[in-house]
């Protein structure tokens, strides 16, 4: 076993590192430390090393894992995420149980992708007692992406009953409820939400939404419209409003305020779609094939603009079918298509004689059935 001395820390060097009055940082006797910078990186370097020779330091261990949370989260935010998950699970193998580390892991892994190893992580946090608004919010968001939905709500429930003044628990079940279809369930929510944060814009927008597509046309203009007057800069309050006026058969209108958003936000990708789409359904079809080359110029992997290029390529006299089909194809690499996407691969391919394609899109079609099958009855 090497031997090791111990470099002596003054009292605020010692409470800066974390670690207890009288303790050292541990170094090889056979290193030279007196002649060469004694940087944080080597001591770490050393404990870590003192560690092999001696495993159970609590002292050291509590060191390592403030080093290494630090450090994961520092990596994490110089958008390294999977450099920094690793940092974080250095940190895990010292202190399985540490509720903030087990926060930040599960949300990187949550950015990752990485959904399993998100709710295993916050699963852990509540199994611990960590039944705080931010953990519920984040296993809730979790067990909605992976597909349990009716699960998502029972723990946006459980965190309304918790928190019932505050309106972050009121947000998350609304938003989930939007999702489910349980439109009575929804429109209670909603209300509730308003009575609970009347000044809140964003309130304001998620009950106009909802109300718009409910057609419940004049109250979802009046509640955009209070949203509006608390930020009228919003480019996402008058994007809302937009699609609101559009419904109400405004064409015109609704074209000249998305097109008036684009000039303030060339690339975002929502305007671009909603103006692509109306301009689509308006016949404009070199301004809609433009609209849509911009959004996926903006968001390569975003299926919409795929569909919606693909669409008005189809429309064209003689139509593109060519190109259009380039496009259609490239929808069965993405990880989010719906139905209605997948089936018009199936159509068009079978219109045009591209019978593989055809029978890829009807196979990734029946995965789609078949996976939201397995939710159903999962959630039952």
């Amino acid at each position: 076993m090497p031997k090791f001395r111990f470099l002596p820390l003054d009292a605020e060097r010692a409470r800066r590192l974390g670690l207890p009055p009288g303790r050292g940082v541990p170094y090889p006797a056979r290193a030279d430390v007196e002649s060469t910078p004694f940087s944080l990186e080597r001591m770490v370097g050393y404990i870590e090393d003192y560690r092999q020779a001696k495993p159970e330091d609590a002292d050291y261990d509590a060191f390592l894992v403030r080093y290494y949370h630090h450090r994961g989260l520092t990596v994490a935010n110089q958008a390294d995420l999977p450099a920094g998950l690793g940092w974080l699970r250095k940190a895990l193998e010292l202190d399985p149980e540490n509720p903030g580390v087990l926060h930040d892991l599960a949300r990187i892994c949550f950015d990752l992708g990485k959904m399993d190893d998100a709710r295993d992580a916050y699963d852990s946090i509540l199994r611990l007692g960590g039944e705080t608004l931010e953990t519920f919010d984040g296993l809730a968001r979790t067990y909605a992406c992976l597909g349990l939905l009716r699960r998502a709500v029972e723990l946006a429930e459980d965190a309304h009953r918790k928190y019932p003044e505050d309106p972050r628990a009121l947000d998350l079940l609304t938003t989930l409820l939007y999702h489910t279809g349980d439109v009575a369930r929804l429109e209670k929510h909603l209300f509730e939400l308003m009575e609970t944060d009347s000044g809140n814009p964003q309130a304001l927008e998620k009950l106009g939404v909802y109300l718009r597509d409910c057609g419940r046309l004049g109250e979802a203009k009046t509640c955009l419209e209070r949203a509006l007057a608390l930020e009228p800069k919003s480019w996402r309050l008058r994007y809302q409003f937009a699609l609101l006026v559009q419904s109400q058969g405004d064409l015109v209108a609704a074209d000249a305020a998305l097109d008036g958003i684009l000039k303030e936000r060339p690339e975002e990708v929502d305007v671009l779609i909603a103006l692509g789409r109306l301009r689509l359904g308006r016949r404009q079809l070199p301004a809609a094939e433009a609209l849509f080359e911009r959004a996926l110029r903006a968001a390569p992997r975003d299926y919409r603009g795929h569909l919606g290029l693909a669409q008005a390529l189809l429309d064209r006299e003689p139509p593109d079918a060519e190109r259009a089909i380039v496009h259609l194809a490239t929808l069965l690499e993405l990880p989010e298509v719906d139905a209605e996407a997948l089936s018009l691969v199936c159509v068009t391919a079978h219109e045009h004689g591209r019978e593989e394609l055809a029978e890829q899109a009807e196979a990734a079609l029946a995965r789609l059935q078949e996976a939201g099958r397995r939710i159903r009855e999962e959630e039952q």
